[in-house]
């Protein structure tokens, strides 16, 4: 998992913000994470591994930004 933290927000809706890396590790079996309202975290998985995601709310109508790495 890698967490980043905003270096610019999009300037508007459809193009990307700026994010830098903050830090890298490896989530093991039953392990987790919590991740606050606007925090940002990528996941990379190797070989057949699931995730399971918990919401505290519907977000099939929330805007999801977009970032590119610098």
């Amino acid at each position: 998992m890698t967490d980043w933290v905003i270096v610019s927000p999009p300037p508007s809706e459809g193009l990307p913000g700026k994010a830098r890396r903050v830090r890298d590790y490896t989530l093991t079996p039953g392990s987790t994470e919590v991740y606050n309202e606007g925090a940002i975290h990528s996941p990379q998985r190797n070989g057949p591994t699931r995730l399971l995601r918990i919401e505290g709310s519907n977000l099939e109508h929330i805007y999801s930004a977009f970032f590119e790495a610098i």
